[in-house]
């Protein structure tokens, strides 16, 4: 009873508000942020940066950002920013919490505000909540569906619309859509434990609505086999928005790049450290999962126990004598004897650490100690520091962050056979492009596998 009478109010107040909003001037437009992973909350924070309206944000990434407090007054964060927890998905309280945010905003506005939502693609049925659970008018809201990385790429395929039958295998998708906002609507939908988790197949059925950008750092590469869905790619029927990280911190204010740059990295803690004066250069060497050393670099050896410190080696005898070395690990993997060793497993599976798993970790932590590599934060931003310091080298396992370095940049990739292919997408086109062949070399970046050992 009482869950259809806050309906049946909200309906009202709809009603009765909707009367006189033609008589009404525009209003204020707010910027509604709910992302997690790494490349959604920068391209939300460098979007929000430029065009400076109010913002309300939420992200699920901890240590994403390591001083809040220079964006100003503008800038609300809801939970706890300074000690985010990295959860997938998005949290229920966190949705709530902005959904009475919006509403608010909304009423007190008497339906003049306007929003704009940078959401991370997966998670379109935050908007369906937000806005189309809670009676606020299309006209009023603008959804920005923001690339996880790679997955946003192959997810297009999983879902079948690059196949021979992708037009129609879509179609069935946005009916699917259409359907649930129709249930919504009329308060026949029951949203499971789910319910916010794992979109992506709807994510670019929900891309073809007017208030909707799909925002993608590579949307060229999207393509069919179906000469009807490639068509409808080419009338841009799905609403892609060309948008990388790269370009849009260069078109920032100094002021702006500054803000940006001293929120999301330590440029005092990082300068002494990746500028030492010896003569030599600084190669990052980047890191992956547990799961992605296996993926990434298979050898003879037991699965899992060495196989980065091979690749290493090679590297330190490749590189040595031109670079100081650094690794930076992957956020769940962290080589440390410290509370944040491995990370995974305690926080994000709830679960003790193996002991065999404990005792990789160890041993990489003296191996590292006994050749004299840094080990970098794991949570900050490579594609940060690639920024404010271009000089930089990286290279290392599979990751979406090599689409926003540059040619001059990437020396190698860690793979488990001689095969650029191996790459997630766009990584492979990218390649293919030459969008990675170093301007005076005229080469790839190397290859590292495990053929180099046979």
């Amino acid at each position: 009873m009482k869950k259809g009478l806050i309906l049946f109010f909200l309906v009202f107040v709809g009603i009765s508000l909707t009367a006189c909003h033609n008589d009404l001037p525009d209003g204020k437009t707010y910027n509604i942020v709910i992302t997690n992973a790494t490349i959604p909350p920068m391209m939300a924070i460098l979007d929000v940066l430029e065009n400076e309206n109010e913002t309300y944000m939420w992200y699920g990434r901890k240590n994403t950002f390591i001083d809040i407090d220079n964006f100003g007054e503008n800038m609300t964060f809801i939970g706890d920013p300074k000690n985010q927890e990295e959860v997938p998905g998005i949290k229920p309280e966190v949705l709530s919490e902005m959904k009475n945010i919006v509403l608010d905003l909304y009423i007190t506005s008497k339906e003049t505000a306007n929003f704009n939502l940078y959401v991370v693609d997966y998670g379109i049925k935050v908007a369906l909540q937000i806005f189309i659970e809670q009676g606020i008018k299309e006209e009023n809201y603008q959804v920005f569906l923001l690339e996880d990385g790679s997955g946003s790429y192959e997810q297009f395929n999983q879902a079948g619309y690059a196949a021979s039958d992708g037009k129609t295998v879509f179609d069935a998708k946005v009916a699917e859509l259409d359907q649930l906002i129709a249930d919504i609507k009329q308060g026949g939908y029951t949203w499971g434990s789910a319910a916010n988790m794992i979109n992506w197949d709807l994510a670019f059925a929900y891309a073809t609505k007017d208030n909707v950008e799909y925002w993608l750092q590579y949307p060229e590469i999207i393509t069919s086999l179906d000469p009807a869905m490639q068509a409808f790619l080419d009338d841009q029927g799905i609403h892609f928005v060309k948008k990388k990280l790269t370009p849009m911190f260069h078109e920032l204010s100094e002021d702006k790049q500054s803000i940006f740059q001293n929120a999301i990295l330590d440029l005092n803690t990082f300068g002494p450290i990746l500028n030492i004066d010896n003569g030599k250069q600084t190669l990052l060497v980047t890191g992956t999962s547990y799961d992605g050393e296996d993926q990434g670099f298979v050898t003879d050896l037991p699965t899992g126990d060495g196989e980065l410190e091979i690749a290493m080696d090679y590297i330190i005898e490749t590189y040595g004598d031109a670079y100081n070395i650094f690794f930076k690990p992957h956020p769940s993997w962290m080589p440390s004897l410290g509370d944040d060793m491995g990370v995974r497993w305690e926080s994000v599976l709830g679960q003790s650490r193996p002991t065999e798993w404990e005792q990789i970790l160890r041993d990489r932590v003296d191996y590292f100690a006994d050749n004299n590599i840094v080990v970098l934060p794991g949570q900050t931003p490579i594609e940060a520091i690639l920024w404010a310091f271009p000089e930089v080298k990286i290279g290392g396992y599979n990751s979406s962050l090599y689409m926003n370095a540059s040619n001059e940049q990437v020396l190698f990739f860690i793979l488990s056979a001689n095969d650029f292919n191996l790459l997630s997408r766009p990584l492979p086109t990218i390649i293919l492009n030459n969008g990675l062949k170093h301007p005076q070399t005229n080469e790839n970046p190397l290859i590292i596998h495990p053929g180099l050992f046979s």
